[in-house]
């Protein structure tokens, strides 16, 4: 296999380093936190709110189409390129992964770890596959020279080095330049609280939506086998479905039930800001995860998924667009890019998109093929010249004729 060949190649220039105590309790245990919930990527998408952000990420990147797109020679705008190497690289990435499939796990990496990696397979330099790597079974170092190594760990434990031209790696928000901040560290007390909140309100159910009580008794002479064998037999019978049963009383033992606390009673409430914390950290609108709030302020669904677009997918794709042109294209500046195809239309209602259709028509900024093309039709015979509005045309023959009148 090409990969574990270049992996031995490269192992020669691998250095050990012994790894910290804090480095191997974070690794094994996750991040702790203030409410003594250790947190890792897997106890992080527990939180129902985190999940859901993360599938709104992933699965906005993985749904529209990646074009090639080069320059034209006039410098006025882009036309696609049909049959580079690199679109059908995009379209199939790997022999096992869909386009959809490869984005979408390269995102949902990106957002959980703040950094993914993929292996760039290259033949005779022609880059032939894309690899999605674990996350956390890569590390990215930066040397004094500026270059940037990764060391990557196989299945058995081995470390292997491999070069950054190898590399697509996409990283998040960064502080440091070569490494993105890794989100579940970030949100930890967020994320730890909200499952903190879900036990609790569990817990909370099982007793039958009540607090618990206190099982007490006068007489004397009760031992702590008595006491505990009560209690058994107590949270036995009557706790969860069971709650509504007859409690009989024996042994002198009476029951007090201990009064809900302002902090049981805000359970909902805080679950709710819980969420909006998330969303926060995630920089996805609540309502992308069926959050449903008071405060919407926006005048059209039109608008909210124009905001969600403008202001959480579209920093996304930029970077997806400019990494794939720094890693697999010409790099920035080159005549060629990588584009998502953005179709505002589909934020529109039918009756909005007919009539801007209609207007961009008539007004000749796009023909009615490009039109046909945009709604998934097929183009049609005499349909690929842009019309011109009859003012325009009318103004033209207006200029001929006066212009023949003058040589007459």
């Amino acid at each position: 296999m090409w990969l574990p060949r270049m992996l031995r190649r490269k192992a020669a220039a691998v250095t050990e380093r012994r790894i910290t105590v804090r480095e191997l309790a974070s690794a094994l245990a996750g991040s702790e936190t203030k409410s003594g919930i250790f947190i890792t990527s897997q106890e992080a998408l527990r939180v129902s709110a985190f999940f859901a952000c993360a599938r709104v990420l992933a699965n906005g990147i993985a749904t529209p189409r990646i074009r090639i797109m080069r320059e034209r020679d006039d410098g006025r705008g882009f036309e696609p390129v049909h049959n580079h190497p690199i679109a059908r690289l995009l379209k199939r990435p790997n022999p096992w992964q869909t386009s959809f499939e490869f984005r979408q796990m390269m995102e949902a990496h990106l957002v959980i770890y703040g950094n993914a990696y993929a292996f760039i397979n290259r033949v005779d330099g022609e880059a032939v596959e894309l690899l999605p790597l674990l996350t956390p079974q890569v590390s990215v170092e930066q040397r004094s020279d500026y270059t940037l190594v990764y060391r990557v760990t196989n299945l058995a434990g081995k470390n292997f080095v491999l070069p950054a031209e190898n590399l697509l790696h996409l990283r998040d928000m960064t502080l440091d330049g070569f490494r993105g901040s890794d989100t579940v560290k970030l949100a930890r007390e967020v994320l730890a609280l909200s499952i903190g909140l879900e036990e609790s309100q569990a817990t909370l159910h099982a007793n039958g939506g009540r607090p618990a009580g206190i099982l007490s008794s006068e007489l004397p002479g009760v031992t702590a086998q008595t006491i505990e064998a009560v209690r058994q037999a107590w949270q036995t019978a009557f706790s969860g479905a069971r709650r509504n049963g007859v409690a009989v009383m024996d042994a002198g033992f009476k029951f007090t039930a201990m009064a809900m606390t302002a902090v049981d009673a805000q359970h909902l409430e805080t679950r709710r800001f819980q969420i909006e914390e998330v969303c926060r950290y995630m920089n996805v609108f609540p309502q992308m995860i069926m959050h449903t709030v008071n405060t919407t302020t926006f005048a059209s669904a039109e608008a909210f998924f124009v905001a969600h677009d403008h202001h959480t997918m579209a920093p996304r794709r930029r970077l997806w667009e400019e990494k794939i042109d720094a890693a697999l294209l010409d790099g920035p500046g080159g005549a060629l890019e990588a584009r998502f195809e953005w179709q505002p239309m589909l934020y529109m209602s039918a009756r909005d998109r007919a009539m801007l259709a209609r207007t961009e028509i008539e007004l000749g900024a796009i023909t009615r093929n490009e039109y046909r093309e945009a709604t998934g039709r097929p183009p049609l015979p005499g349909l690929d010249e842009p019309l011109t509005p009859l003012n325009m045309d009318r103004g033209k023959r207006n200029d001929d004729e006066k212009n023949e009148d003058q040589f007459a």
